[in-house]
């Protein structure tokens, strides 16, 4: 009887103990699906912001394009490479908040770019100075 009793109550036992632990495992999955979800807001908030402020920054470039091209005075000129470094360097970032987006959500395309080690010295001396 002393057994029956034991065995009972240690019955009783594991089945409080899973059911506790099926609350909480639910609970656990509801707030994994909660922070997925979050996640995956995060990403597309990112990835709009990116290219909603790309197309301005575009224009910006494209129109200091235009402006330099058209002759500009010596004093003007100097103005107008800055505001093209400036964007050219926002646009960098912006890429770069997006590309950081794109990792997050695994959809990651690798890009070949050239680019000139002097150059990108000159630029950093120049606006370091």
């Amino acid at each position: 009887m002393l057994l029956a009793l034991g065995l009972f109550a240690r019955l009783r036992y594991t089945r409080k103990t899973q059911k506790l632990l099926q609350y909480k495992n639910e609970i656990i999955r509801a707030e994994k699906e909660k922070a997925e979800a979050s996640e995956k807001a995060k990403h597309q908030f990112l990835a709009n912001m990116s290219h909603e402020i790309r197309t301005p920054m575009n224009a910006i470039k494209g129109m200091t394009d235009i402006l330099i091209r058209r002759n500009p005075k010596e004093d003007q000129k100097e103005y107008l490479d800055g505001i093209k470094q400036s964007s050219d360097s926002l646009l960098v970032i912006i890429n770069d908040i997006l590309d950081i987006s794109k990792i997050e959500a695994g959809k990651v395309e690798l890009e070949n770019e050239l680019f000139s080690v002097n150059e990108l010295l000159n630029n950093i001396h120049h606006h370091a100075v």
